[in-house]
């Protein structure tokens, strides 16, 4: 019994450290709860676009290194630090 206390302790606070990133593609905005593997809030700004999502740290190295140079692609590790 201690132990199904203990175990369901953790997953709660496991669920709650999940980062919240802020969703947009075009005018759309939503606040995003993030995947367990997405550890990155990503923006993608181009030339007349703006994309914001989760992201794992890969994609966020792949999409920079893709970018085109007029392009802006940053990544951040806070809750809504994309706003």
């Amino acid at each position: 019994m201690r132990f199904a206390i203990i175990f369901l302790f953790l997953a709660v606070i496991t669920l709650g450290n999940a980062l919240k990133c802020m969703r947009q593609h075009g005018k759309l905005k939503a606040p995003q709860d993030c995947g367990k593997d997405e550890n990155r809030c990503l923006t993608h700004i181009k030339k007349t676009e703006v994309h914001k999502y989760c992201a794992k740290s890969s994609e966020c190295k792949s999409t920079s290194f893709l970018a085109l140079p007029t392009e802006k692609v940053t990544c951040c590790e806070k809750d809504m630090c994309n706003q």
